[in-house]
């Protein structure tokens, strides 16, 4: 596929028809090839998609293949979909609320990934979210979409502890949920979601007999406390 798409996109007449089957691709390929399908394949095509205008009437399946991408869930998936999702002025954001709440869905699912490589590849998962929120200041209808799964999101991280391992989450998974917060309406926080944000931290800090590596993340969540109570 590299040999034959890359070498001749420019030639390529029908790119609508090509993210279908780029699409349905990422939806069929092996879990145990997904790492080199994307270095070497959905890499190079994203820095393709990047290279130059395309109409607009394309956004939607550029979306979509943004979506397919990230469902990849491998550790080289987030910087593909976060080049595509930067490409300015392209996309309809008011007309892509269920996208938008695929799209956090899909980012909060890396949160049971751990990636000890430097640079942290999964760092860019906050990247896509922060681009989220800079299309809030000119679209605020996205907070219909963002708000829900990202106050879930900030809720679940707060225990600090993933559930699946006993350990706490990756440092990405904190990085996300600071960009959450961003995400969530401030308009829908009311003085019970505050009060039960409060009570988890207050039960962190009851716990005496908690690991002492496990405190350096209480910046966080106080952080997290504070975003949610200002306007209250």
């Amino acid at each position: 596929m590299s040999n034959v798409i890359i070498p001749h996109f420019n030639s390529i007449t029908n790119l609508e028809e090509l993210l279908h089957m780029l699409i349905r691709t990422c939806s069929i390929v092996h879990i145990e090839s997904r790492n080199y399908f994307c270095q070497n394949f959905i890499t190079r095509i994203s820095y393709e998609l990047i290279k130059k205008k395309f109409n607009k009437n394309l956004s939607g399946i550029f979306f979509d293949f943004i979506l397919a991408i990230l469902d990849l869930n491998i550790i080289e998936a987030p910087a593909c979909a976060c080049r595509i999702l930067n490409i300015n002025d392209f996309y309809p954001w008011k007309q892509l609320n269920k996208q938008l709440i695929h799209l956090i869905q899909s980012c909060i699912s890396y949160d049971q990934m751990i990636n000890t490589s430097f640079p942290n590849q999964l760092d860019q998962l906050a990247e896509i979210l922060s681009l989220i929120h800079e299309r809030t200041k000119t679209n605020v209808t996205i907070f219909h979409a963002t708000h829900e799964p990202a106050l879930q999101a900030i809720f679940k991280w707060s225990f600090i502890i993933n559930n699946n391992t006993g350990k706490p989450y990756d440092i990405h998974v904190f990085k996300m949920g600071q960009k959450m917060t961003e995400l969530v309406d401030q308009k829908q926080i009311t003085v019970d979601i505050c009060i039960q944000f409060i009570e988890i931290l207050q039960k962190r800090i009851d716990n005496n007999d908690e690991p002492n590596e496990l405190h350096q993340f209480d910046n966080y969540f106080l952080m997290v406390c504070l975003f949610l109570n200002k306007n209250q």
